[in-house]
């Protein structure tokens, strides 16, 4: 009985939060975001905006050694006309590293930002799909600008 008693008091906390967050906001390692009106929230970590998508993943340390490389080495496999470079960056005053990425698909050239590290306690990869190559910090989305800043 107390078992029942606590998964329905479980449900009903985890209700609550979901109401009590914002449908505008996301939570990004603590940092509560407002995107863009135009942008539509999928899921908790995610944002989809005209010309960029916004995810982010997170681990734990012991993922943090080695998924993010997995990762990227999957899109290298899968990504045709496929180009890296290491960048760095902060994230709210925290260091990231990772990559810019550049592909080709169907004719047209996409770009990615690929950078993990750990951001207020959370180990996190943030994966930002672009459709203009982000050259500088001024030619990133402002939203993208809130999370982080190239080095």
């Amino acid at each position: 009985m107390r078992y029942l008693q606590l998964i329905f008091l479980c449900s009903l906390f985890i209700s609550y939060s979901a109401l009590s967050q914002d449908a505008s906001e996301v939570d990004y390692c603590g940092f509560i975001l407002t995107p863009p009106s135009e942008c539509q929230i999928s899921g908790e970590q995610e944002v989809n905006c005209d010309g960029y998508v916004v995810q982010w993943l997170y681990m734990n340390n012991l993922m943090l050694k080695s998924m993010p490389e997995q990762f990227i080495d999957q899109l290298e496999d899968k990504l045709k006309k496929f180009s890296k470079k290491e960048i760095s960056c902060t994230s709210f005053d925290y260091d990231l590293e990772g990559y810019k990425i550049s592909y080709k698909n169907k004719g047209e050239i996409y770009y990615k930002i690929i950078v993990y590290g750990v951001v207020n306690i959370q180990p996190v990869m943030l994966n930002i799909s672009l459709s203009k190559e982000p050259k500088t910090n001024e030619s990133l989305p402002e939203f993208i600008q809130t999370i982080f800043t190239l080095n």
